[in-house]
C-alpha cells in the first residue's frame, strides 16, 4: 500500500522499488489522496502492470486520514504501508515473508531500515544512531511486557519497515 499525495519524482521512485521485487505474489495499491495533477496517475496507469492497482478518494483526507484508508483496504494476510517517499530495498518483501514463515505468531516485522539522502546516500542522522542503540541487537521475538518496555525506552521502530 502506497498512501500518494507528494513529490512524483519520489512516488515514481518508490513505484519502481516495490515492483522490483522479486516476489511473485506482490500486490501494489496506491491511494491518492486527491493530488491535483493527473500525472503520476497517468504514469502508474501506463505501467499496465497487473500486479498495481490505483484508486483515487473522493476527497483529501490528509496523510493521517489516508495511511488509515490504506489499513482499511487491505486483502491479504501481511501487508506493507510505505511513504510514497520511501525506497523498497531489494529483497524486502522475499526477507519479510520469510520472518513471517519462521515466526507465525507475530502480529508485526520490524527488518530495519537503512536512511538515505536525497542522492540515495545512506546517512545516520543523530536520532537514527539514537535508534539502533535502543532497537534489539539480533532477530528477536518481543512480546507483551518485554516489548512495551523496550518501546518506552524510545521507539526504535520505523513505520514503512513495519
Amino acid at each position: 500500500m502506497i498512501p500518494f499525495y507528494g513529490d512524483v519524482a519520489q512516488f515514481r521512485q518508490a513505484v519502481t522499488s516495490v515492483l522490483t521485487q522479486n516476489d511473485p505474489d506482490l500486490v501494489l495499491t496506491v491511494v491518492d489522496d486527491c493530488y491535483p495533477d493527473d500525472a503520476p496517475r497517468e504514469w502508474l496507469l501506463g505501467l499496465d502492470d497487473p500486479r498495481v492497482r490505483y484508486l483515487r478518494n473522493e476527497t483529501n483526507l490528509g496523510v493521517n486520514g489516508n495511511f488509515r484508508r490504506c489499513v482499511d483496504l487491505v486483502e491479504h494476510e501481511y501487508f506493507v504501508v510505505m511513504g510514497c517517499d520511501d525506497v523498497m530495498l531489494l529483497g524486502y518483501l522475499s526477507s519479510v515473508r520469510a520472518l513471517a514463515a519462521a515466526n507465525p505468531d507475530a502480529a508485526v516485522i520490524a527488518p530495519g531500515v537503512e536512511v538515505i539522502d536525497d542522492h540515495d546516500r545512506p546517512v545516520r542522522p543523530l536520532g537514527d544512531r539514537i535508534k539502533t542503540v535502543l532497537a534489539p541487537s539480533h532477530t528477536t521475538v518481543l512480546r507483551g511486557e518485554r516489548l512495551a518496555t523496550s518501546l518506552y525506552h524510545g521507539n526504535w521502530t520505523y513505520f514503512p519497515s513495519l
